[in-house]
């Protein structure tokens, strides 16, 4: 391939970049533009790329969670996920690149000045590639609208991987200054085969939403404030950071939270 070429197609596939931001919330013309972009990137770069690191050409922030969180659709007050003003049942389902959420939370009992939840999470692939879990990112509000984000490596510290027609399940719990509240959240993924069964030329990482659902004390629908991530020039109280390493697949991920 001559350098004029590699030129043209790179170009290509600045300008497929620049559309499929522009069009975040339209999850067909999003897919078709991405698979775009993958056959354009492997015609540049026909050979794997050498490490992790280099995602999408990217660097290692291309790697990071906060970074791949923040490149899919943005969350709404009004969207589906969220239902700003709305009751919302305590659970929720989503689906993202053929990786179906579902998120159930139960009230568990009141200690120590605090509201105890538990909450039950399904993952179930229904698409056609194999991807594994890589971090979760959570975001509860209570009833005042005080928001605690929690970021971590896996789920409970595991990383599953989902082959097509798979599921994993597990539960955790989190305490609530008050009697009610809502969760809300992310997973990011990494995809090891595409649907031709072969691994992607380059990384593929992409973050599954979690819908808001409520924290009922009766288990019920409810109507509490939204919270949302800190963002601008805030710092959080938690993160979540992926070091590469030179052999595929292969990552050391840290997580941390601090408390007052």
């Amino acid at each position: 391939m001559s350098l004029g070429q590699v030129f043209q197609l790179s170009v290509l596939v600045l300008i497929v970049t620049v559309l499929v931001q522009s069009i975040k919330d339209n999850t067909q013309a999003l897919g078709i533009l991405l698979a775009g972009r993958e056959i354009l990137i492997r015609t540049i770069f026909p050979e794997p790329l050498d490490e992790l690191a280099q995602v999408q050409k990217g660097g290692i922030s291309a790697l990071q969670p906060d970074h791949v969180r923040k490149l899919g659709p943005l969350y709404r007050p009004d969207s589906r996920e969220m239902r700003c003003g709305e009751d919302i049942p305590p659970y929720s389902t989503v689906t993202t690149r053929g990786i179906e959420i579902f998120a159930q939370s139960f009230y568990k009992n009141h200690d120590q000045g605090h509201s105890m939840f538990t909450y039950r999470m399904e993952f179930r692939n229904v698409g056609k590639e194999t991807v594994r879990l890589l971090t979760r990112h959570w975001v509860f509000t209570d009833g005042n609208g005080k928001v605690q984000e929690v970021k971590g490596p896996g789920a409970r510290g595991q990383t599953p991987t989902l082959r097509p027609g798979k599921r994993y399940k597990y539960e955790s719990g989190t305490p609530l200054e008050t009697a009610r509240g809502s969760m809300l959240g992310s997973f990011q993924f990494e995809v090891l085969l595409l649907e031709t069964g072969l691994p992607p030329s380059a990384p593929i990482l992409f973050s599954a939403r979690v819908g808001r659902l409520a924290l009922s004390p009766d288990n019920s629908l409810e109507n509490t404030p939204c919270g949302a991530e800190t963002n601008g020039d805030m710092i959080p109280t938690t993160s979540v950071w992926i070091t590469p390493s030179a052999r595929p697949h292969e990552t050391v991920t840290l997580g941390v939270t601090t408390h007052y």
